[in-house]
């Protein structure tokens, strides 16, 4: 029978994780670990892949990025120690979340563009969502540090769940006023999470491929405006 990594190798891309998702916490477990982690693994190197192509694609069509130190940044050498404390102190990281930072690292796609984004209050609004995925950084403990003392000055239970904050929302993203960020509930130990506050209702990995269909952009997807170059952006993307 083939094992999980094998099946998605062979394109059973969304049912394999489906059914990882479904095991929750047994996926912690051997010999599901073992399965369960390649495939996270597998998933984020496809993953790296398009954000490569995606970035390169928006450069060479004059995209100007409004953090463009911040655009994409590959993982630190020292994350696995970085995650490895984090999760000391906020408790663990979903597989595909600690997964996505030690092989992808960070993206940010905020930026201005005529038919694409416009990080400039002054210009029209898109709502286009650019992709981004802040990085696991000084920011992430600090977030750790607010949340667990404002528990502590409002007496209550430092046991989570702590939303980690992962993106701004699709205001933000726009440099106007919003609503809540783009997170994940913490500890978790499946092999995926919800990504909360996000509009699609859907898991992490899941926001990452609807993300890859519309080139970075899936806010394209509410309205019936659809710029040509999503279809130069989203050529010969891996599926996950």
């Amino acid at each position: 029978m083939p094992t999980y990594p094998e099946r998605y190798k062979n394109g059973e891309y969304e049912q394999v994780w489906a059914e990882l998702v479904a095991l929750g916490g047994q996926v912690r477990h051997e010999p599901l670990y073992s399965d369960a982690l390649a495939v996270a693994h597998e998933t984020m190197r496809r993953a790296k892949y398009n954000v490569e192509i995606l970035y390169g694609r928006l450069k060479s069509h004059d995209y100007k990025c409004a953090f463009p130190e911040q655009a994409f940044t590959p993982p630190e050498p020292d994350i696995a120690a970085q995650i490895e404390k984090f999760e000391e102190l906020a408790g663990l990281l979903p597989l595909s979340v600690r997964v996505w930072y030690e092989v992808v690292g960070a993206i940010n796609f905020m930026g201005v563009h005529p038919k694409l984004a416009s990080y400039d209050k002054y210009q029209p609004y898109y709502g286009s969502d650019p992709l981004v995925v802040d990085p696991l950084n000084d920011e992430a403990f600090l977030q750790y540090k607010d949340w667990k003392e404002n528990c502590e000055a409002n007496k209550l239970e430092v046991t989570g769940p702590f939303i980690f904050a992962m993106a701004p929302d699709y205001y933000h993203k726009e440099a106007a006023s919003g609503g809540a960020p783009y997170g994940i509930n913490l500890p978790n130990v499946a092999i995926d999470a919800t990504f909360e506050d996000e509009w699609h209702n859907t898991t992490f990995v899941n926001y990452l491929r609807i993300n890859f269909r519309w080139g970075g952009f899936p806010g394209f997807e509410r309205g019936n405006y659809r710029p040509d170059e999503l279809q130069f952006l989203t050529e010969g993307l891996l599926p996950l």
